[in-house]
């Protein structure tokens, strides 16, 4: 594929088939073509547009001296993401960069090529007459619990900020030119684009709630995008309850956030931006004895220890969560439709569409009262 055709920006457009279709058989030949791993154990995992596989190797190969004790993951990668080879090379500089900046993530792995990556011919639409090309990986696997199966408290909320911002402190030290022409449907600034996609919400009075959020953040949002904070620093994008890995050295001592997934979102773009997704997956996760709301306020209290939150980006903040939660409701009922059956694509609905119409429906002074409120009591405040 030539430099130029890798440096368009392609975005998903409705009705186009994108996600893998593969079978445990082939992945198993595969890793064992690519990789020599012979008698594994193959697990799949949550996936968005992508197909993930957990493999345990049982038996050693003649290919690889040591294996990683926790087992890999095999990554397919969708047709459209699979055409931005340079992406791919800048992500896989990118896990070792953070490896070497002590944050624990995936790290890729060779293949008996000597190669990151490689691209696989598999069957297009179920159909064995046509393939499409797929970029498959194999990285380390992460042990620890998901941040979305652990009891959720005050204090874990607040390091999840404090996280968020350190690692887009770290990433300030990264830059890869792929980066500088990456475009996806999940940047927040691409959000205007889901009125494509939102002939999939079948209710009414959502589509009317998705729309009105659109219109703000195109009114209030948009025009001042080159004010807010970024430079030509990468975010993650994508820093959810499914992406965070935490641990605990015993029963009655707390979780601590010790890994960060998959970084198929990170792209160049503001912090307010990345705070906004932030607190968008957070405030959707449930925790006794406390609104969603004040969830976002432990947050923000973690996020302000490290980067203070200027008044602007505070001004803009309710409306680039709710459109973020527009972005991953709406995004989610249009690949149900696609991929029926795949419940992971509905997470986001089962709290979201009441969070988005509560958070919508609160006052912006409100809402600036509540989370002063909270970071208060961590002694913590937000600039006015």
């Amino acid at each position: 594929m030539s430099e130029n055709k890798e440096s368009m920006e392609e975005i998903l457009q409705p009705g186009v088939q994108i996600r893998p279709i593969i079978s445990h058989k082939e992945v198993s030949e595969i890793v064992q073509r690519l990789y020599g791993l012979r008698n594994v154990q193959i697990v799949e995992l949550n996936a968005y547009d992508d197909k993930n596989y957990h493999i345990q190797v049982r038996v050693s190969s003649e290919y690889n001296d040591t294996f990683n004790p926790d087992g890999y993951v095999f990554k397919v990668m969708n047709s459209l993401d699979s055409q931005k080879h340079s992406f791919i090379e800048a992500q896989n500089e990118l896990l070792m960069y953070l490896d070497s900046n002590g944050f624990n993530c995936p790290k890729p792995v060779k293949n008996v090529d000597g190669l990151y990556y490689s691209v696989e011919k598999l069957p297009q639409n179920g159909d064995d007459t046509s393939t499409s090309d797929h970029v498959v990986r194999l990285l380390t696997y992460q042990p620890g619990s998901v941040f979305q199966r652990v009891l959720h408290s005050r204090e874990l909320f607040f390091s999840a900020g404090q996280f968020v911002a350190k690692l887009d402190q770290t990433l300030k030290g990264f830059h890869h030119p792929a980066y500088e022409s990456y475009s996806s449907l999940w940047e927040l600034k691409s959000a205007p684009l889901l009125r494509k996609f939102i002939f999939a919400v079948r209710e009414e009075e959502r589509k009317q709630l998705v729309e009105d959020v659109l219109h703000s953040f195109e009114k209030n949002v948009l025009p001042s995008l080159e004010t807010f904070e970024k430079g030509t620093c990468l975010i993650h994008g994508d820093f959810n309850e499914q992406n965070i890995l935490v641990s605990s050295i015993g029963e009655d001592e707390p979780w601590q956030i010790t890994a960060i997934l998959d970084f198929g979102d990170t792209h160049i773009s503001c912090y307010l931006f990345e705070l906004a997704i932030t607190l968008c997956y957070m405030m959707l996760l449930p925790c006794e004895g406390m609104d969603p709301l004040d969830v976002g306020a432990h947050v923000l209290a973690g996020y302000s220890t490290v980067r203070a939150v200027p008044g602007t980006e505070l001004q803009s903040l309710k409306t680039c969560i709710c459109t973020r939660l527009c972005q991953s409701l709406v995004m989610g009922e249009y690949s149900y439709l696609q991929d029926p059956g795949n419940d992971y694509l509905l997470t986001t609905a089962k709290t979201g569409w009441g969070l988005l119409q509560t958070l919508w429906g609160t006052g912006q002074d409100e809402l600036e009262k509540r989370w002063r409120t909270v970071m208060a009591t961590y002694q913590e405040s937000i600039p006015s």
